[in-house]
């Protein structure tokens, strides 16, 4: 018995060692900057008054709200661009296609209402990530994710945040679990 418990705590303890030494590769570097700087590095993560007309429209859009009305419960709807028209055209619309993979539109909503919506994009050209959401508040956040390093190795990711003028850089190396983060390729 002693010896089974005794190779259980073994076993226990490696695997805590094990997360140490992963945690130890992960790390993150997280600080408000001014919108000067982060427009500056990056100019994509500015607020426009397109981003509001996309907002607008698919929120009027025939799939968002089938997407919606599905039930009185929190629901949380990714709809694929290139299975829904209406979504389809909208983003192509205010977008160009050629540079931008149309990733997902979705919605998250409760009691029939909308409490976010977004779209999420790939910028082929500049090879960023860009998420526009509009909150229940009104508000609108951006997130613009840039991979960085070498791209055979995928060591590193920075995240610059727009919350409504309040911008936020976060960089995160995660060398052991970056096969969480889905780069879109090129088709």
């Amino acid at each position: 018995m002693a010896l089974c418990s005794g190779a259980a705590l073994a076993v226990g303890f490696g695997v805590l060692i094990l997360h140490e030494m992963r945690a130890a590769n992960y790390t993150m570097v997280e600080e408000v900057i001014s919108g000067e700087n982060a427009l500056s590095e990056i100019p994509e993560l500015a607020i426009m008054d397109t981003d509001r007309k996309i907002l607008s429209s698919l929120e009027a859009s025939s799939s968002v709200q089938a997407a919606i009305g599905e039930g009185d419960k929190v629901t949380i709807n990714g709809l694929v661009p290139a299975e829904h028209a209406d979504v389809q055209k909208i983003l192509s619309e205010f977008l160009e296609e050629g540079q931008y993979q149309f990733s997902e539109v979705g919605t998250i909503a409760q009691f029939g209402e909308i409490g976010t919506l977004y779209y999420d994009i790939f910028d082929r050209k500049e090879g960023i990530r860009i998420i526009t959401e509009k909150l229940s508040t009104g508000d609108l956040r951006k997130t613009v994710t840039v991979y960085s390093g070498d791209p055979e190795e995928k060591l590193s990711v920075v995240i610059y945040e727009n919350y409504e003028g309040t911008f936020q850089k976060i960089v995160r190396q995660r060398p052991w679990f970056y096969d969480l983060l889905q780069v879109p390729e090129e088709t």
